[in-house]
C-alpha cells in the first residue's frame, strides 16, 4: 500500500516540477518577446537612406538598427566578464533582453538542461536570425527565434 501511495505522490511531484519548468519557459519567452517589441518600436533617426545602418544608444549599449529592426550590438561591453561565447551575436542579444539573464548551456550541448544559443539558417531555420533553444535531458522543448527581416519573435513549444 505504501509503495502505491509513494508512486502516486512521486508522479504528482514530477508533474509539478515539469509544470513549473514549462511556466518558466513561457515567462522567458514573454520577456524576450516584450523586450524585442519594445526595442523595435524605438523611434530613431536614420542618417541617409532607409537602408543604411544606424547605431542607437540603448541605456549605454550601442545597438545597430537596419530597416527598422534591431540587428546586433556593436560590442560585448554590456556582458559580464567571463561570459561564454562573449562575441557571439546570439549571446549579445540574450544579455540585452534581461537584467539578470537565465543561464545558458554550451552551444550544441546534447545532454544538458537549459537554454542554448544559435545563429543563422542552419540552426534557426531562418537566414539572418538568432534563436535560443530550451532543452531538458537533450530534448528540445522550446525555440525562441528572432527574425531580422521583420523584427519579429516566434516561439515553438514541444511540450
Amino acid at each position: 500500500m505504501l509503495g502505491i501511495v509513494s508512486a502516486i505522490v512521486l508522479g504528482k511531484l514530477q508533474n509539478l516540477s515539469t509544470a513549473a519548468e514549462d511556466a518558466k519557459v513561457n515567462m522567458i519567452f514573454a520577456t524576450v518577446s516584450g523586450s524585442l517589441n519594445r526595442l523595435n518600436s524605438i523611434d530613431y533617426a536614420l542618417e541617409g537612406s532607409p537602408n543604411n545602418a544606424t547605431y542607437v544608444d540603448l541605456d549605454g549599449i550601442s545597438a545597430r538598427y537596419f530597416n527598422g529592426s534591431l540587428r546586433n550590438m556593436q560590442n560585448a561591453a554590456h556582458l559580464p566578464p567571463g561570459t561564454p561565447n562573449r562575441n557571439n551575436q546570439a549571446t549579445r542579444f540574450w544579455y540585452l533582453m534581461f537584467s539578470a539573464p537565465p543561464p545558458v548551456i554550451a552551444r550544441n550541448d546534447t545532454s544538458g538542461a537549459g537554454w542554448a544559443m544559435y545563429t543563422g539558417n542552419a540552426n534557426c531555420g531562418i537566414n539572418r536570425s538568432r534563436c535560443w533553444k530550451y532543452r531538458r535531458a537533450g530534448t528540445e522543448l522550446a525555440v525562441i527565434t528572432y527574425e531580422f527581416n521583420n523584427g519579429t519573435t516566434t516561439l515553438v513549444k514541444n511540450f
